[in-house]
């Protein structure tokens, strides 16, 4: 194990867990957005599996950052080794490809002082495609027990905020599942009775690059195997589960919101946000985002306007 950058320091707001293997390009964007986060005190603890001397050179001298270079066992594994040494009162995984907007963990932290009863707290997130243009408004969905066990998990990671308590009570990543832990951790969690809150602050924004772990035939066929793992009248309700879901979305949520200001890392330019101004975002899935067709011309780079 090679340790980088050990960062001490006691008494902070947040623990963020970033697992890493050769997304360098993406990490950048990810560790910018996380170390200008203002009004809280964090620590952000990378998970590297190996990725190399680039990396290495690109870790020396980050604050606030604590680098630990290991074999992991798969992504989750890495986010268990890093959420065993987080500190925060409160905890969080960003995985490479996504970022975090500005203040978004101050408006977290507020949250969670004036809501004591609430344990995780589910983000709205932004979706970003590959080039970095802004696509979806993608609004937290309230979760219960029954829905999450029948296969109705549909909140990112990116956007899901947790009170260390929780780790302290076990409520780690189940190692038997390299695919889709995130589906048996919020199962777990909602199964113990905790509460959780769906309050409509928006945090995230995470990107669909074509090599996200949820898109692989792997992940499917392991959904699966989990699915099974439910009783069968529970796996019985999973298209009522998921048509509740689209409901949701689909009446419940207008077909777009406007945004006033979304400031964000694109690739290639970490060292500042850019911003875009009122910009019109659709609430539903895009589903060109693994074609060949040129984004819209209304998210192209030339309407951003530098912080």
């Amino acid at each position: 194990m090679v340790i980088l950058i050990p960062h001490m320091a006691t008494n902070l707001t947040f623990s963020i867990v970033t697992p890493s293997f050769r997304q360098l390009e993406w990490l950048r964007l990810n560790s910018a957005s996380v170390l200008d986060q203002v009004d809280v005190s964090l620590e952000h603890i990378i998970q590297d599996a190996g990725t190399g001397p680039e990396f290495q050179e690109w870790a020396q001298g980050k604050p606030k950052t604590q680098i630990f270079i290991e074999k992991d066992d798969g992504m989750f594994d890495a986010i268990n080794r890093g959420w065993r040494r987080a500190s925060g009162k409160y905890v969080a995984q960003l995985n490479c490809d996504e970022q975090y907007l500005p203040g978004a963990l101050a408006r977290v932290a507020r949250y969670f002082v004036a809501n004591p009863q609430v344990d995780v707290l589910y983000g709205d997130s932004i979706i970003m495609d590959s080039a970095g243009n802004l696509r979806t408004y993608w609004k937290a969905v309230p979760l219960h027990s029954l829905q999450v066990a029948a296969g109705g998990i549909s909140n990112p990671t990116a956007a899901i905020f947790f009170r260390k308590d929780l780790l302290d009570q076990g409520f780690y990543y189940d190692p038997r599942w390299r695919q889709v832990g995130d589906a048996e951790w919020n199962r777990a969690v909602l199964a113990a009775g905790k509460k959780t809150a769906a309050p409509g602050i928006l945090t995230s924004i995470y990107a669909v690059t074509g090599k996200n772990l949820s898109t692989t035939v792997e992940s499917a066929r392991e959904m699966a195997e989990w699915e099974a793992t439910s009783p069968r009248w529970v796996r019985s309700l999973k298209w009522p589960a998921k048509a509740w879901t689209a409901i949701y979305r689909k009446l419940l949520e207008p077909r777009s919101r406007k945004i006033p200001e979304v400031a964000f890392y694109r690739p290639g330019q970490f060292e500042r946000r850019h911003c875009i101004r009122q910009i019109d975002l659709s609430t539903r899935w895009p589903v060109d985002l693994y074609s060949d067709k040129p984004p819209e011309a209304l998210r192209q780079f030339s309407d951003l306007q530098p912080l």
